[in-house]
């Protein structure tokens, strides 16, 4: 079974609109419980890692209710 804050990772690292709102479903049920600031460190270093820039953004408009935001 995968801890609720490191799926919000792996589908916020996936990128496709599925996963993106799948994440979004999780943050729904669990953020209050979830590590945000080790979910941003993480999504941090994928970002460097993999020469990204969009991940913690792509979290932070999931953390805000926006998943589904065109211009995320």
């Amino acid at each position: 079974m995968i801890d609720p804050a490191d799926l919000v990772i792996v589908k916020v690292l996936a990128g496709r609109p599925k996963d993106i709102d799948d994440a979004g479903g999780v943050w729904r049920l669990h953020g209050r419980d979830l590590d945000v600031e080790r979910i941003r460190r993480i999504l941090q270093l994928l970002e460097e890692a993999l020469s990204q820039s969009d991940l913690v953004s792509t979290f932070e408009s999931i953390a805000r209710g926006r998943e589904g935001d065109p211009e995320r």
